[in-house]
């Protein structure tokens, strides 16, 4: 994950969206430890804003993915939409 920032760039995202976001999921993903109780790591994900940066750099991930990727996935969108605009809409924004 320290390293995804190539990934994010070549779909498109510039580093001042993510920097923060990727430096505080992969301080979270450090705290992971398999002895982790679950209730510390229920505890970790309670936090909105934790949780919410969380979901969206996985969110950056898989646009990420999409983008770099369109080939692949255009075909499974619905009426044609750009891969770009999909992932504007349906895949980045939070609340979704």
């Amino acid at each position: 994950m320290k390293n995804c920032g190539e990934f994010l760039k070549q779909a498109g995202f510039e580093g001042l969206v993510f920097g923060d976001v990727q430096d505080l999921f992969v301080e979270k993903l450090q705290h992971l430890k398999p002895e982790m109780k679950t209730e510390e790591l229920v505890e970790m994900f309670r936090n909105p804003e934790v949780s919410n940066y969380l979901v969206l750099m996985l969110r950056f991930l898989t646009s990420s993915q999409l983008r770099n990727n369109a080939v692949l996935y255009e075909t499974f969108i619905d009426n044609g939409m750009p891969i770009e605009m999909f992932c504007q809409t349906e895949v980045e924004p939070i609340d979704k």
